[in-house]
């Protein structure tokens, strides 16, 4: 399937699938569609054909979230920056962490939580609002300096 090249990494095989127009955008038995899965592994080549193909850039599931916040998740600058070129929104998704639960956590409150600097870099360029506030009044710098990322907090003062 094409789940399956995309989590597989298999190049070759999905750019096959693709020409014989597989559905890009069809969910599995688990509600991901391939752009999830490549997200996941962090394989820029397989995340390009795909949206090259026409994948949706922000499909939401509803445990995972988009493919951005995957990314994000699994620290893959370069997909991030493919995702964001793309048009994925950096305001959106839900994201799987402790602070999932919250509403209003965006893609940079998870980057700022995790430390990845490069990552909240792309955010931010792309459109990411420093000011943005989680159902608990969290903001991303507060996320940054309860886990003690000064370069962090730096980048986001």
């Amino acid at each position: 399937t094409i789940h399956q090249t995309a989590n597989e990494q298999l190049i070759g095989t999905l750019k096959l699938l693709l020409d014989a127009n597989a559905p890009v955008d069809e969910r599995d038995e688990k509600g991901l569609t391939a752009l999830h899965y490549a997200a996941f592994v962090g394989n820029a080549k397989i995340v390009k054909a795909l949206l090259q193909a026409k994948a949706t850039v922000d499909v939401e599931h509803e445990k995972v979230g988009t493919p951005l916040s995957i990314a994000v998740m699994q620290r893959h600058p370069e997909v991030c920056r493919l995702l964001l070129l793309a048009g994925a929104k950096p305001l959106s998704g839900r994201l799987s962490s402790d602070i999932a639960h919250i509403k209003g956590v965006t893609p940079l409150h998870m980057a700022a939580e995790m430390g990845h600097l490069e990552i909240a870099e792309l955010l931010t360029q792309r459109g990411a609002k420093l000011d943005a506030r989680t159902s608990t009044d969290s903001q991303h710098i507060h996320q940054a300096a309860m886990n003690g990322h000064d370069k962090m907090v730096a980048l986001l003062l």
